[in-house]
């Protein structure tokens, strides 16, 4: 083989390495990210400097502790610390975390921001999606709504106590400019209150980043970002209903990991598959209304979305007891 050659072919070597890692890299960026902190490790990056943590292990699991420092940076009296760059170009994004509070005040704290960032200033962020808690209770940021609290599954407000551990999935379609947030006890993994189809915070085709933000301190743990999907279904309520009572169910998704997600945007419709005397269902909102006069025995209530040409359904047993 003459140099010519030999040049020519290890420029062309060159070349397709060069292809293979710039493609590596472009698929590691969008590759789900995990932090459990067991090893103890912090690479996050705290934006303006003014933030402490610390690792806590508690009954063989660790956790990380974030707070402020004192230190205002400008008018900032709070940390932003951000876990996550992430290029959401055409994909959806869920979230989900752990999360435990210390206090509670009238102030928004203990935060998480879904946002495009393009330099250091407060008007060079954008924010697509933000839960708060304030006053101890959880809020979502809309377009049009403002923040709006989270309900718990009576119909009531969802309170939060401190020192208790909640497990968090927010989901954003980013092309319908939804978000979805749903709150589980981490303890008994039992649902505790959800916010469905709201507006986003703001209209953007992507993100960058995902930043958590307070002015007190917030315990984290098992935070996930990904991009969301949606490979099953099921639906959510008590298996028993009694007469002269009315209850709600609610359609909701599971992920690659088979945790909770969102379905894709649509509307579910709501029936009931063995129609009996006295039991009927809202066929938008999912609630089952059971009359005085209810005949005792099961029903079975299905949910049915379809977005395209795509269909989702699940369908779930209801005992009707006196």
């Amino acid at each position: 083989m003459n140099k010519h050659k030999f040049l020519t072919l290890c420029t062309v070597i060159f070349v397709v390495i060069s292809v293979i890692v710039c493609i590596h890299s472009i698929s590691v960026m969008g590759t789900n990210s995990f932090y459990d902190f067991e090893d103890k490790s912090f690479k996050w990056s705290p934006l303006y400097g003014n933030s402490n943590y610390e690792f806590i292990t508690e009954d063989n699991n660790t956790y990380l502790k974030l707070s402020y420092n004192g230190e205002a940076n400008r008018d900032r009296e709070y940390f932003d610390v951000q876990f996550g760059r992430f290029d959401s170009s055409d994909k959806n994004i869920q979230i989900d975390y752990d999360i435990m509070y210390s206090e509670f005040t009238d102030d928004r704290n203990g935060e998480i921001q879904l946002k495009n960032r393009t330099g250091p200033g407060t008007n060079d962020s954008t924010i697509l999606a933000r839960v708060a808690q304030i006053g101890g209770y959880l809020q979502v940021q809309g377009s049009s709504e403002g923040f709006k609290r989270i309900e718990a599954l009576n119909g009531e407000y969802l309170s939060l106590e401190t020192n208790h551990w909640y497990r968090i999935s927010v989901t954003v379609d980013i092309e319908n400019s939804i978000q979805n947030v749903y709150v589980f006890d981490r303890d008994t993994e039992s649902l505790l209150g959800l916010y469905q189809d709201m507006t986003t915070t703001n209209e953007m085709d992507y993100i960058n980043m995902v930043t958590f933000s307070s002015g007190t301190s917030m315990c984290l743990d098992n935070v996930k970002i990904m991009e969301q999907t949606c490979e099953n279904t099921y639906i959510y309520g008590s298996p028993y209903a009694k007469r002269d009572n009315k209850q709600r169910y609610y359609f909701i998704g599971k992920n690659m990991t088979n945790n909770a997600t969102s379905l894709p945007y649509g509307t579910t419709v709501w029936s009931i598959e063995n129609p009996r005397n006295g039991v009927s269902i809202n066929s938008v909102s999912g609630n089952l209304n059971v009359s005085s006069t209810a005949e005792p025995g099961t029903v079975v209530i299905k949910a049915t979305r379809t977005v395209g040409d795509m269909t989702y359904e699940s369908k779930y047993p209801v005992n009707i007891i006196q």
